[in-house]
Parts: structure tokens; sequence; C-alpha cells
């Protein structure tokens, strides 16, 4: 929605270009490796590839937003990074190239965890709109580092410090979706976006323990969301959700479809981010990534699915 990036864009500090950022260069040395995945349920979608990805830099990691579109892969970082790449594929598979990092900035600053904590990724119009959680706000990428306009309410101060606006998406009208990772009295929070800041707002109510970590619109006008639920007894175990919209462009609980889970035995992780995208044939593709949380016992993992 073109009005909105107005908004943002009249929000700018109007400070001059900021100094160099971190950044890994050009071509970083990734490798992908395919692992086996088989989901514990499916309905509705096939399960393409996976892959576990690494990389030299300390950086990389975290990833808990994800957006693919036109041959292009943008990644976000819970620590502040950027990540984009290339990425071709084929029926069965995904490959990335030319993937670069750099490391956020905003009024000239390097942004670190507290003012960096990236969870939500979506494109609207044309830019690249980010939401955070720690210091709860949207802004909009402007540059390969920069970050523009700042969008914030009275009512994302509500949230816990580290379950702020986990899930971002673009909504048929234009107008922004955003979910709130905090399970509160009557569910999980969702809002809709418009110029002047909250439109309307509603709850995704609880199904499971499973709390909303990423959201993305498909082709089919429908929002497909994950959900992740962790313990330390039973693992990680992910759930991938359909909605319908109602009138207000809020997701309609009646209309809810479980399409995928993974359960900690399949291979999965920690998946965080969404895309929704068309590859080259006009097949519609559903792929998600993980946030490693930069430990050790975890992976960074892409999986590629078919929505049938």
């Amino acid at each position: 929605m073109r009005g909105f990036c107005i908004l943002l864009a009249a929000c700018l500090c109007g400070c001059d270009p900021p100094a160099s950022s971190s950044e890994t260069g050009s071509g970083l040395n990734i490798s992908q490796s395919a692992i086996p995945l088989e989901a514990t349920e499916l309905n509705g979608l096939t399960v393409l590839s996976a892959y576990e990805l690494n990389a030299d830099p300390a950086a990389f990691g975290g990833f808990s937003g994800l957006s693919i579109d036109g041959g292009s892969l943008v990644a976000v970082s819970d620590r502040g990074w950027w990540l984009d790449a290339t990425v071709a594929s084929t029926p069965s598979e995904l490959t990335l190239t030319d993937v670069k990092m750099v490391q956020m900035e905003e009024a000239g600053q390097v942004l670190e965890k507290q003012g960096g904590d990236a969870e939500g990724l979506t494109r609207q119009d044309g830019a690249m709109l980010v939401s955070f959680e720690r210091d709860h706000r949207i802004m909009t990428r402007e540059g390969p580092a920069r970050l523009g306009g700042t969008l914030q309410q009275r009512a994302f101060e509500s949230f816990a410090t580290n379950k702020g606006l986990e899930s971002l998406a673009t909504l048929p009208s234009g107008r922004l979706l955003a979910i709130g990772e905090q399970r509160k009295d009557n569910g999980f929070v969702v809002y809709v976006l418009g110029q002047k800041g909250i439109a309307e707002s509603g709850w995704l109510p609880p199904v499971t323990r499973h709390a909303p970590t990423g959201a993305d619109l498909g082709p089919d006008g429908k929002l497909y969301v994950v959900f992740r639920d962790y313990s330390p007894l039973f693992g990680v175990s992910i759930i991938v959700r359909r909605y319908g919209l109602d009138d207000s462009e809020l997701p309609d609980p009646a209309t809810r479809e479980d399409l995928a889970r993974f359960e900690s035995e399949t291979g999965i992780d920690n998946m965080e981010g969404i895309s929704l995208w068309q590859d080259a044939s006009g097949a519609t593709r559903l792929t998600l990534i993980s946030d490693d949380n930069f430990n050790a016992l975890q992976r960074t993992i892409l999986v590629d699915m078919a929505v049938n």
C-alpha cells in the first residue's frame, strides 16, 4: 500500500547517510547440504527439499523472517543483519548464490541485539518492511543496510520484551497485518495497520501450545502462518496453518486448516520465517527458514514445499 510507505517516509530523521556498515562482502561462501525431512502430517503441502545452510561469519544464523520473490531471497536475523541472495529453483530444488550479509543501521548507528531483534519481513509495493521486538516497531529498508521511517503504536508496548511483532504480512488491500507472539487471554493479537496506524484488531485463538512465528499471504489470498512449540522433554514442534480473511482482512479462525506438522524426530528445527511465492512454472511454493539461536545444537535449515 503506497500510502503506508509514504507514512514511513514522512517519519525519516533527515540525517546524513550513515557510515559504512559491517558487511561480509559479495559472494559469501555458503554451504548448502540436502538433508532428509519427512513431515509428521501433511494436508495440502508436499515437501520438495530441505537443506542445512552454513557459512563462516559469526553473524550467520538467527534468521527469523524470510521473503522470496522474483529470484531474490531476503532474510533477517534477530541480531540485526540482512541476508540477500539470488535463488534459482527447479520443481524439486532451491539453490542460493551471490549471498551477502550486511548489518542493519538506523540513524547512522549499527544495530545490535536490543534495537536489531528483527522478526517479521514483508514486501509492500516495492519496499521491504521489517518488524522488531524488544524495541517494538516496524521500519522500512532504505538501502543495503539503512533503515528508514518508523511505525510505532502504544498498543505494541503491551508485548513482553521477547514476544513482540513476530509475524508481518501484506494484505490484498496493501495494508499490513502483524501478529504478536505473546499469548494473552484471548490468544494471539492480530493487527491490521493502515495509514493512520491500527485500523483493525482481532485474535487468533490458541488451538495447541504452539505460538505464531511467521506469516505470509499466498497468491490465493489466504494467510499462511507457521507456529512453533518447544519443550525440553519433547523438543520442537512446528505447524503450518492457513486461514481465510474476513471483511476486515483479519484471519478468520473458523477457516483454519492445518497443512503440515513436524515433530522433533522428523529433523525439523526452530522454523520462524515463511514465504509464499510462485516459481517460473507458476506453481506456488512455501519456504521456511529456521532460527538456530546461535546454538551449536541447532541448525539453519531451509525447507521448501509445494502448495497443492
